[in-house]
């Protein structure tokens, strides 16, 4: 989400959110706490829309739009892409190298 400030300006709500769900999974993934497509959202929906600048409806909305799609599948704090390749294109993901940070000795 460190790649958030600088490329808002390029993308509108919708692609925003997406590209962030998916690069929260990217993120998780890398530290072991996502499956292949799927991830337990560790905070609120309301911390997402926080972080987006966007408000809970609009969230919430958006969300709705992607479950009507078949794009995201939401259950508790549970997150699942169906298609996974489809909810990368749709968000126009460019994923970036992440590596995890090295514990101090």
């Amino acid at each position: 989400m460190l790649r958030t400030i600088p490329r808002v300006p390029n993308k509108d709500d919708h692609d925003r959110g997406h590209d962030e769900r998916i690069e929260l999974h990217a993120r998780l993934a890398v530290i072991g706490r996502a499956e292949t497509s799927s991830f337990e959202l560790p905070f609120s929906q309301e911390v997402m829309g926080d972080a987006l600048g966007l408000s809970g409806p609009h969230l919430n909305r958006m969300l709705a739009q992607l479950r009507a799609e078949g794009l995201v599948v939401l259950a508790h704090r549970r997150v699942e892409f169906p298609d996974f390749k489809a909810i990368v294109v749709r968000a126009h993901f460019q994923p970036v190298a992440l590596a995890r940070i090295p514990a101090l000795a």
